[in-house]
């Protein structure tokens, strides 16, 4: 797995890859925190000679998970012999269990995770009853489309 760190502007990633013939699949997974930032992807440009194939077939299984620090990986990446100080570079949903999870049952993945949140008490101003349908956490109008 590689890993790419961005910063709060939009730009361009460019990655060059020298890749065998056939078919490959690329996979892109927020790995943080819901609110250390909000990201958006704009989509990828690639080379005018490469051939790229619609892939429309998705699991008919779906999972949402709703929850806190445990579903976010809150922790899973803090170095052995270090103490977990709750910085965003040691979260990594990748690996929680919520992750593991749909890709055992290939399954369509939703996850709506902070970290110290709760249903009725949280530790900050909001609880999950009231960003559970939200695209960005904090963002009340931005609403998911459950279908």
């Amino acid at each position: 797995m590689n890993y790419l760190q961005f910063d709060k502007n939009y730009f361009y990633c460019f990655t060059w890859f020298v890749l065998w013939k056939g078919f490959h699949n690329i996979q892109l997974f927020i790995i943080t925190n819901a609110d250390n930032h909000f990201t958006s992807f704009y989509g990828f440009k690639i080379d005018e000679n490469a051939i790229t194939i619609k892939f429309n077939k998705l699991p008919k299984l779906k999972i949402e998970f709703y929850s806190n620090s445990i579903t976010c990986g809150h922790g899973v990446e803090v170095p052995i012999d270090t103490a977990d100080s709750g910085k965003p570079e040691y979260f990594n949903t990748y690996k929680a269990y919520s992750a593991f999870t749909v890709r055992y049952f290939n399954s369509q993945y939703r996850c709506t995770a902070k970290s110290g949140i709760g249903i009725m008490l949280s530790w900050f101003n909001l609880l999950m009853p009231e960003i559970f349908n939200r695209v960005n956490p904090n963002d009340k109008n931005s609403q998911w489309n459950f279908t």
